[in-house]
């Protein structure tokens, strides 16, 4: 048990390594965004003084320097602005300097990020490291309940407690990684079907897949479009992999915990006395003790020997036993007919119920039901991804609106060019941007409208409609009105995100508090309940014999 347990206790820590890695990272990542944010404004007030952009940027990374990643969105962004600058220059519109406005957008879009990331924060403190808090207490409730009465052990060793500490230990695995999904952002798998596409290399497995996916055809085409909206490419094939692997291991995983959980079963029967405890009172403390150990021994030894045997052949067996009799000896069975007759009877039961645990048909459902329901897993991961993927829409359409307004001031540019630099900086959209580069240089109307059905975003479909436009008017005038639109995009952009985020607080914080439910109520109640009902039992036919 404490091996088993131990292999818990490694499984959960390495868990908790890998989404404590990812949580100081994205900490870390926030922590550069202000850095950036500063740099800029800083950046922003010395170019408006010099009017040169090498001299500023110069003078700025004296006292201020980038540490974001190059392919960060935001330092992307920012080099696409001093590309631009510093191959057209600077322009005014409005009387205001087009690259100053431009580091404005940008601030204003890393700083509504940065409230919300603190937000966040705030909402989420504490919450992981109190859903692991209660395994790590398990040992001590387990050892504390034990000394208050011995008889617990039953519940704390035996098949009720592997059961329940598996439970245990999946509940707080499994809250805490929801805690740390609905906490960190998504962040870019561009190998997410590492092993599924390793698989697919087999060319059976591949064949396999390609006979469901031609019987399945319009299933499969609409599961792959739905796989492109949210991830930015679709795969089908190796999202019916990923199925397959998830029923493989719990295939595996359900029959290696019943031959787990039926050993358990086996031991816990070995353990147990069936000596009236009426008969046990009578003997000194020393006495007990070495009638508890012959017992153990006689189970021991009788088990693989009376293999189908009824109870007639079993206590004639019995009889031809050295330890038997010395056991009758010390219990004084041996002048009490019906005390040995009822010993008997005990021990015979004991030994058919370890000997009749075996693979049934029960246990054929539960791994069935098991890997069937494992084989969904994947679909239901895609429905919260489904879920989650609003607040990453949101962002991506609020930087497209950023580039957008990058280009737009500029008399040379064109459609293409703004539809390219949109490819560039999408991530979630970028298969969808992709497709409309290619089929816009034969047909433009039709690209854009097709872009338009991919993309149901209302900010993306209104730059649709604006580049629509620039067929009759120019660049500048078709999004006359993006600035309006945006800061209003912006606005509501905060509300939503604010209003998604307090729904992942909620339930983090209810999901946080499950597991220590869990261990009051299976590790603490239920034994302690059950050990009382058992001793009153034990007391009542205690009193019957003794009368």
């Amino acid at each position: 048990m404490w091996i088993f347990e131990g292999i818990l206790y490694v499984i959960l820590l390495l868990v908790f390594i890998r989404y404590d890695r990812k949580k100081r990272l994205w900490i870390k990542t926030v922590s550069q965004e202000e850095k950036f944010e500063h740099y800029l404004s800083e950046l922003s007030a010395t170019y408006g003084k010099q009017k040169n952009i090498e001299e500023a940027v110069a003078e700025v990374e004296e006292s201020h320097t980038v540490i974001l990643p190059t392919e960060h969105s935001y330092v992307r962004i920012y080099g696409a602005m001093c590309a631009v600058i510093r191959e057209d220059g600077d322009i005014l519109s409005d009387g205001y300097s087009v690259f100053q406005r431009n580091l404005q957008y940008l601030k204003e879009e890393i700083r509504e990020n940065l409230l919300l990331c603190k937000s966040k924060m705030h909402g989420f403190t504490g919450l992981d490291v109190l859903s692991v808090l209660p395994v790590c207490f398990l040992p001590v409730v387990r050892l504390w309940a034990i000394r208050v009465s011995e008889g617990l052990s039953v519940y704390y060793y035996g098949s009720y407690g592997m059961l329940t500490t598996v439970l245990l230990f999946a509940a707080t695995i499994g809250i805490y990684g929801l805690i740390l999904w609905l906490f960190l952002p998504d962040e870019e798998q561009k190998d997410r079907y590492r092993l599924e596409k390793w698989l697919l290399q087999f060319p059976w497995m591949a064949y396999l897949l390609d006979v469901y996916v031609s019987r399945h055809y319009t299933k499969c085409l609409k599961k792959n479009e739905q796989i492109k909206q949210l991830q930015g490419f679709g795969n089908v094939r190796a999202f019916l992999m990923k199925k397959v692997c998830f029923f493989a291991a719990a295939l595996l995983g359900s029959v290696l915990f019943l031959t787990v959980y039926q050993n358990a079963e086996r031991s816990q029967i070995l353990t147990q006395i069936k000596i009236p405890s009426y008969q046990l009172m009578m003997l000194p403390e020393r006495a007990q003790e070495q009638v508890k150990k012959q017992y153990q021994e006689l189970v021991a030894q009788v088990v693989p020997e009376t293999f189908k045997m009824d109870q007639e052949a079993f206590k004639e067996h019995l009889e031809q036993l050295a330890v038997w009799e010395e056991l009758k000896q010390e219990l004084s069975l041996t002048e009490s007919v019906q005390g040995a007759e009822e010993f008997v009877k005990a021990l015979f039961l004991q030994v058919r119920a370890y000997q009749g645990i075996r693979i049934a048909w029960y246990h054929i459902l539960f791994i069935v039901v098991v890997s069937i329901l494992a084989f969904q897993i994947p679909e239901l991961f895609l429905v919260a991804e489904q879920w989650k993927s609003r607040e990453k829409r949101m962002s991506e359409c609020l930087r497209l609106q950023t580039v957008v307004l990058l280009l737009i001031h500029y008399e040379k540019t064109t459609v293409e060019e703004i539809l390219s630099q949109m490819e560039n900086f999408a991530v979630l959209f970028q298969s969808q941007m992709a497709e409309a580069v290619d089929h816009f240089s034969y047909d433009r109307i039709r690209s854009l409208q097709k872009l338009k059905q991919e993309i149901p975003d209302e900010p993306v479909q209104r730059i649709c409609d604006a580049l629509e436009f620039c067929e009759e008017l120019p660049v500048e005038e078709a999004f006359l009105n993006l600035e309006d639109e945006r800061e209003y995009f912006l606005k509501k952009n905060m509300e939503e995100r604010r209003n998604y985020q307090g729904e992942c607080i909620a339930l983090a914080k209810m999901a946080a508090y499950l597991p220590m439910f869990l261990l009051i109520i299976l590790k603490l109640v239920v034994p302690f309940v059950a050990e009382g009902l058992s001793e009153l039992h034990a007391y009542s036919q205690s009193m019957t014999g003794f009368f």
